[in-house]
């Protein structure tokens, strides 16, 4: 509805659709940030602040109410063709939203002057174009060209041109767009990383310790202790038997695996600091379930465990970089089992033991 005219009014921005994927699609395969050419202004409307702020100022002057001046004590009614500027039916509101928006984008904007008033010579209509379907360059004789869908205008009389921010010995304006650009960018990259550098949880998929309960089993996706260790023996300089190598790792493609093989996974945690008991007595602690471990199947190296020997080390606390435990319903063990062991980063994927009913301490060994 129209605040100028009182009647219901159609839109019409004749600008590109900004891309704007909802958080729930950014970063899966098809609609991500990084499909966005940075190239066009449009994409700094992903970014909500420049989308508010654009979309809000576009919107207050199309629905401001205005009165024509004629004099003190004096009243005129607005002029007809002042009511609908643009001459496609659409009324002044949505002529003054895509002059805004083009203003905050482009710091330009630009019409071909479709009519002029018979006294006076000023514009009656004024068609509004998209800044990119507008080009100018400077003729032999130093004066501006404008060339419109990759036409000449011979007249330069017929294009209207208002510019935001003038600049010194520039035709065309700033845009406030550039004059933020590294603003912009930098919280464009921001989200860019939450979505592709962290990622986005799949459909479906709850992952809570507190929804750990007796009878699920923990699944570790390999042996502990290796960059702990490791890391130890380096910063010592102590030359130790047996090899010793960091196994740090990325771990979203096992994660992604373990969730495929298993949607009802309840929880999953990486083992660093504290290992893998401080992460196990975190979960015991928020779904109040004990957790009762095999140690007999818990892979630790031999060079690992003699070091923890040599060190007055546990190997169930010392940090890991590649390691997980995800503790699943006992329908999905196998699943999950096998998915761990399909990939590079689970090899030696293990079930070590499962939830053991209400805890009144938080875990045991067996």
């Amino acid at each position: 509805m129209s605040f100028l005219f009182g009647r219901p009014e159609r839109r019409s921005v004749n600008f590109v659709s900004p891309p704007i994927p909802p958080n729930s699609q950014a970063g899966t395969f098809g609609s991500t940030y990084a499909r966005v050419d940075l190239a066009q202004t449009e994409a700094s409307l992903q970014k909500i602040a420049v989308w508010a702020c654009v979309n809000l100022t576009a919107t207050i002057a199309e629905t401001m109410p205005l009165d024509v001046y004629a004099g003190p004590g004096k009243e005129r009614t607005m002029p007809s063709w002042m009511a609908d500027l643009g001459g496609d039916g659409h009324g002044l509101g949505d002529w003054l939203y895509q002059y805004i928006f083009s203003a905050m984008l482009r710091g330009n904007d630009y019409g071909l002057v479709a009519g002029r008033d018979s006294r006076m010579g000023t514009p009656t209509q004024i068609v509004l174009q998209h800044p990119d379907d507008v080009r100018l360059r400077m003729d032999a004789d130093g004066m501006p060209e404008w060339r419109v869908n990759g036409q000449v205008l011979d007249d330069r009389s017929k294009m209207w041109h208002r510019r935001v921010h003038p600049a010194p010995g520039r035709i065309l304006g700033l845009s406030p767009i550039a004059l933020q650009a590294t603003t912009i960018g930098t919280g464009i990259a921001a989200m860019r990383f939450g979505a592709q550098g962290i990622g986005l949880l799949r459909t479906g998929c709850n992952l809570s310790a507190s929804l750990v309960r007796p009878g699920d089993h923990i699944l570790l996706s390999g042996t502990l202790g290796d960059h702990g260790i490791t890391i130890l023996s380096q910063r010592e300089g102590l030359e130790l038997s047996g090899e010793l190598q960091s196994d740090a790792a990325p771990l979203h493609i096992l994660t992604a695996a373990v969730t495929n093989a298993a949607p009802n996974v309840r929880c999953m945690r990486d083992l660093t600091r504290g290992g893998l008991s401080s992460a196990l007595n975190e979960v015991a602690q928020s779904s109040r379930t004990g957790v009762e471990l095999d140690e007999e199947q818990i892979p630790v190296r031999d060079s690992v465990r003699g070091a923890c020997e040599l060190f007055g080390l546990d190997p169930l606390y010392v940090a890991n970089e590649g390691k997980l435990i995800a503790i699943v319903p006992e329908a999905e063990v196998d699943a999950a089992l096998l998915a761990m062991q399909a990939n590079e980063n689970g090899h030696d994927a293990r079930e070590i033991g499962g939830g053991a009913g209400s805890a009144a301490a938080p875990g045991s060994r067996r």
